[in-house]
């Protein structure tokens, strides 16, 4: 047993001496395994994390700055441009009327009014776009201005210093860049200040577009410099000039300079962006003057369906533009307007037909006038014994019917209806005015006339009647003047109407006495 139990203790120690070897090794093994996979493991998650930290990264940054970029005019407004300019209707130069310059106001509202001359201000029905103007007050946003004959009232105006300023600008808001092509005026309100005052001898920055709301891109970037007058440089800043004074320009955190006006800008971002424009001197300083730093906000929603969106897009051509800059082609009817138009007569038409339908209300007529009546004609006698009617005045309305004459009952003769001769006006020798005024119808040999006229009422020798108008009968006068184609017989001596009218007298009493001998 004690041999056994050694013999067991040797092997056993010999087992454990193997065991332990191996089991060294074994765990060392299995260590360098698990170790190795670990590692491999847990390098391949820290390679992907980082990539995907990298890119994220990447991505943010590009997120956070927008690539802005000038790119080229849109191809319908450079051939708008070109078109424009071949017209001789633009030469912008605007006044502003209803202010004077350094004028001090006693109240808190202004209304001015614009003239524009050589620049056809008007907005075209169908593309609601046109050539206009934009005001602005100190530092506010402009207001388009499509009708020069409405004046603009600024009111609530709070005291001090103001300045109202007028750019003429294109249908796509584009400024012209000529001195005339604007005017500002400054004003006091109860007293003035020194915010808002422009100093002239300092340039002046006119910010003009982008603001508002934006249906697509490019987004047109337009300003004005308005120099000192004492300055040899060119008032307006023009692009492809160069200009002492530089514009700096801040689009959402991004900033770039440039000297050149106007330009295309791609880069916003969808929703509200801001702009923000500084001038500056040719050191970069920034110039110490009134509206030198001008900050807009600017809401672009793509795909936008206004006119303006349109043009950018492409929707509109230049040939379908061109009423926006052409007020005559604007006036000039198109196939849907005379649609129109003609649907417009047809619709009246119908409403005339359908009036016409109706009950006339009535309506008192007014009674024509009366004609005019016609004095009788009464006859005087002339030199050599006949008669001639008196003249009556024509009747100046053509449209009265001159009634047909009626024959009138004749009346009993008498010496009182027996008119007495009058002369009238004529070119010839007028009786004298003592012949004239004798009263004939006085003699007493005519008293008895009233019976003897029942008896010879018939005879057509009698005195004419009244109808006749005097001495206008034919047979009458036959026998008053038997020899009608010898006037001198009648009236001997013409260059004595007192003769001449004594014989006329004789024949006539002699012819009364006949009839009563009858």
């Amino acid at each position: 047993m004690p041999r056994c139990s050694k013999w067991f203790r040797s092997i056993a120690r010999v087992v454990g001496r193997y065991w332990q070897e191996i089991g060294k090794r074994t765990a060392i093994y299995w260590m360098c395994i698990v170790l190795g996979l670990g590692m491999v493991s847990c390098s391949q998650p820290t390679a992907q994390k980082d990539g995907s930290v990298a890119a994220i990264a990447s991505e943010s940054k590009a997120r956070s700055k927008v690539q802005v970029e000038e790119v080229s005019p849109p191809e319908v407004f450079q051939k708008l441009s070109r078109q424009l300019d071949e017209l001789d209707i633009y030469d912008p130069q605007l006044k502003i009327i209803g202010i004077e310059p350094d004028e001090t106001l006693t109240d808190t509202t202004l209304s001015i009014r614009f003239q524009a001359k050589d620049f056809p201000v008007y907005k075209d029905p169908k593309l609601g776009l046109g050539p206009h103007l934009h005001v602005s007050l100190d530092d506010q946003p402009s207001q388009a201005v499509y009708d020069l004959s409405e004046a603009i009232a600024f009111k609530d105006l709070s005291p001090g210093s103001h300045t109202v300023r007028a750019l003429a600008v294109r249908p796509w808001d584009e400024s012209f860049k000529t001195a005339e092509a604007s005017a500002q005026v400054t004003f006091h309100v109860f007293a003035p200040t020194q915010a808002n005052r422009p100093d002239p001898a300092l340039p002046l920055l006119n910010y003009n577009s982008p603001q508002g709301e934006y249906g697509a891109e490019p987004i047109l970037l337009d300003y004005t410099v308005t120099v000192p007058e004492q300055s040899n440089a060119a008032k307006p800043v023009k692009k492809g000039v160069a200009s002492p004074w530089k514009v700096r320009v801040n689009l959402n955190g991004q900033t770039f300079t440039t000297t050149e006006s106007p330009i295309y800008l791609k880069g916003f971002k969808t929703g509200v962006n801001w702009l923000k424009l500084e001038l500056l001197n040719s050191s970069d300083k920034p110039v110490s003057n009134a509206f030198s730093e001008t900050v807009r906000l600017i809401t672009l929603k793509p795909k936008g369906q206004d006119r303006l969106s349109q043009l950018l897009q492409g929707d509109l051509t230049a040939q379908e533009a061109e009423r926006i800059i052409n007020p005559r082609v604007s006036k000039r009817l198109t196939a849907q307007d005379i649609a129109d138009r003609e649907e417009a007569l047809a619709a009246e038409a119908a409403a005339k037909r359908s009036r016409a339908l109706l009950p006339a209300p009535e309506v008192p007529t007014p009674e024509a006038p009366a004609p005019e009546a016609i004095p009788p004609q009464t006859t005087a006698p002339e030199r050599d014994g006949s008669s001639r009617p008196l003249s009556r005045p024509p009747i100046k309305d053509s449209k009265l019917v001159t009634p047909a004459p009626t024959r009138l009952p004749e009346l009993p003769r008498s010496p009182s209806s027996v008119p007495s001769p009058r002369p009238i006006p004529t070119g010839e020798p007028v009786l004298p005015k003592p012949t004239l005024k004798e009263p004939i119808l006085k003699e007493p040999a005519l008293q008895t006339a009233p019976t003897v006229a029942s008896e010879t009422a018939p005879s057509s020798k009698a005195i004419p009647s009244k109808q006749s108008n005097g001495l206008t009968d034919g047979a009458s006068l036959e026998k008053i003047n038997p020899d009608k184609t010898n006037p001198e017989k009648t009236n001997p001596d013409k260059t004595n109407p007192d003769k001449a009218a004594g014989a006329l007298w004789s024949k006539l009493k002699s012819r009364l006495s006949l009839d009563q001998g009858l």
